[in-house]
């Protein structure tokens, strides 16, 4: 891959916060590169004044608008692997897939092959370069072993376009989860503040004041015996946010060892949430755009062990019993 031109990205803060939570989020980076990005280069307030900005704690005032520039990339240090991706829609600004679980989004640490990414190098020509060398094209991420829907953009105008609606809340996105327990009511709102442990910087966890605003809606579309079939709609996109959620009202997701329990007899051997749709604005045709992923067999079979015949209603977007 060719390098790229300087890109010059402009944000702006929606509400008070940290300067390298908000441009971590805006450019899909690690927080830890959003402060390097800080120290080493600065970041340009441009309104209500013009001022340069080297520190990471910035408090940031809802409306300040800002800029970064993102330094052309090298060629990409990843292998294009021949991976089958279940494409659900494809054109020249984006493309829609349906992750399978157990693929990872991008590669991290040790991990180089196998992800998501090195499967769209091999299937597209050109992709995004704001999320850097490792993360092409990625506008937002799902856990490895979660499956379903995910847009990944092919430039930077769209990562930009699709970043910023992410950004006003106006990406809309359900999932469906089986979970433990019975539900006390039919549908509910688990609004709980998450901050990622202290001890293990892997795991978030339900956390007072210094954490992050999370919100999740929900409602029940199948209560079984000893398990319930949600439906979710997270309002905020916090790591980990609906298997967090789950797990502190005590309904924690079947499978998910590492928010519920360790052993709790799911045969698929993941946690069995799945992002079901995705609702967007397209960057190009400004069209209103919906995607819906279907559910894979691994979550299929564990409805239908419950002895219940799931029907899909695409039109619709609910399952019926």
């Amino acid at each position: 891959m060719e390098k790229t031109k300087e890109q010059i990205i402009e944000f702006t803060a929606s509400q008070d916060g940290r300067l390298d939570i908000l441009l971590a989020e805006k450019l899909s980076r690690s927080r830890a590169m959003a402060q390097k990005i800080i120290r080493e280069q600065g970041i340009c307030r441009i309104a209500p004044s013009r001022k340069m900005i080297r520190k990471t704690g910035y408090k940031t005032t809802a409306g300040e608008i800002f800029q970064v520039s993102i330094p052309g990339l090298k060629e990409l240090p990843l292998a294009a692997e021949n991976i089958f991706l279940p494409v659900l829609y494809e054109d020249q600004y984006l493309i829609v897939i349906n992750k399978p679980a157990g693929m990872m989004v991008h590669p991290v640490g040790k991990i180089k092959t196998g992800t998501l990414v090195n499967a769209l190098l091999k299937r597209c020509m050109d992709l995004s370069q704001i999320g850097g060398c490792v993360r092409p094209g990625i506008v937002h991420r799902l856990d490895k072993d979660t499956s379903g829907v995910m847009v990944v953009a092919k430039n930077d105008a769209t990562h930009q376009h699709l970043c910023g609606q992410f950004a006003r809340s106006q990406v809309k996105k359900t999932y469906l989860a089986l979970v433990h327990g019975r539900m006390s009511s039919r549908k509910g709102l688990i609004n709980a503040r998450i901050s990622r442990g202290r001890t293990d910087r892997t795991k978030m966890k339900v956390s007072g004041a210094e954490g992050r605003a999370a919100v999740t809606e929900y409602e029940v579309v199948k209560q079984y015996p000893q398990i319930a079939l949600l439906r979710l709609f997270p309002k905020t996109g916090r790591t980990h946010q609906i298997r967090v959620h789950l797990a502190f009202i005590g309904h924690p997701i079947v499978g998910d060892w590492k928010y519920g329990r360790e052993k709790d007899g799911s045969k698929a051997g993941r946690q069995l949430l799945h992002a079901e749709t995705i609702s967007f604005i397209h960057p190009g045709t400004k069209e209103h755009l919906r995607f819906q992923a279907e559910l894979p067999a691994d979550f299929r079979d564990a409805l239908t062990s419950q002895d219940v015949l799931i029907t899909r209603k695409v039109s619709e977007g609910q399952l019926i019993t």
